[in-house]
């Protein structure tokens, strides 16, 4: 949450604890299973996390490989926030509420 307020990361991290949102960071996605995912961290060590919902923020470029595999593997995705392109946290937040009605 760079670039954030400070009173608005408090209020954001407080949402996201009251709805069980849980954040790892220095992660590297390895695989998505049907339960959820395997984590690896910087040294290799994988950690496999239950999850319905997997979202992924890593960096300032979007990275649409992923998504291009993963429709092709006849999953079901929507672009928001800083996948579509690097912007300001209110922009991902307006995008996945949107995105989350339509679904």
């Amino acid at each position: 949450m760079t670039g954030v307020e400070p009173s608005n990361q408090a209020a954001f991290r407080e949402r996201m604890a009251s709805q069980k949102i849980t954040i790892y960071t220095k992660k590297r996605l390895n695989k998505v299973t049907e339960k959820g995912a395997v984590i690896e961290d910087w040294g290799g060590s994988r950690q496999e996390i239950a999850a319905d919902t997997i979202v992924l923020a890593s960096g300032f470029i979007p990275m649409t490989s992923m998504a291009e595999q993963l429709e092709k593997a006849g999953m079901e995705v929507y672009a928001v926030g800083d996948c579509v392109s690097p912007r300001e946290i209110y922009d991902a937040m307006h995008e996945g509420y949107w995105t989350a009605r339509k679904i």
